[in-house]
């Protein structure tokens, strides 16, 4: 049973619910992009009324974000998994969701980190961080825990 939530403002993100067994949620819901938009991620973290948890999957801002995120935000709660557009100085503060993450219940993973297209048009360590994708070993113990952990597949029999 997905229940959708209508977009706020452009932001280009289609939240849903789905089972989870993070904090004491009913929901689980899933974020993407705010891009430094806290207005609008704050309506919709108003809309749950306290009764889902949330993952902000990548690019939720930078310095002024996080630490505004940290202050005012439960990070129990509504955690961020982190973009190429995020300030990694604040990858393992509480709100992280740190190099990746699993959900037993819901079997919801995450990876951080992406490459950044735009990185000849940002200054380092400003808006833009060297360790922003996993690096070899970082990569290889998320597929190590997701080989162990996948949900497993049903086969069905084709009949003719």
């Amino acid at each position: 049973m997905l229940n959708k939530i209508e977009n706020d403002e452009h932001l280009g993100y289609s939240p849903f619910f789905t089972k989870s067994n993070i904090g004491s949620s009913s929901g689980l819901i899933v974020i993407g992009d705010v891009h430094g938009k806290v207005d609008a991620y704050c309506k919709i973290l108003q809309k749950l009324n306290g009764k889902s948890c949330s993952i902000q999957i990548g690019d939720f801002g930078f310095k002024k974000q996080h630490e505004w995120h940290l202050k005012n935000i439960d990070y129990t709660k509504h955690q961020i998994n982190f973009g190429n557009h995020d300030d990694y100085t604040f990858l393992h503060k509480p709100h992280s969701l740190n190099d990746w993450s699993y959900d037993y219940e819901s079997k919801v993973m995450t990876v951080r980190g992406a490459y950044s297209i735009d990185m000849p048009y940002r200054t380092v360590n400003i808006d833009w961080w060297a360790n922003e994708q996993l690096n070899y070993a970082e990569m290889q113990q998320a597929v190590d825990f997701y080989s162990f952990n996948k949900p497993s597949r049903i086969k069905k029999k084709c009949t003719r």
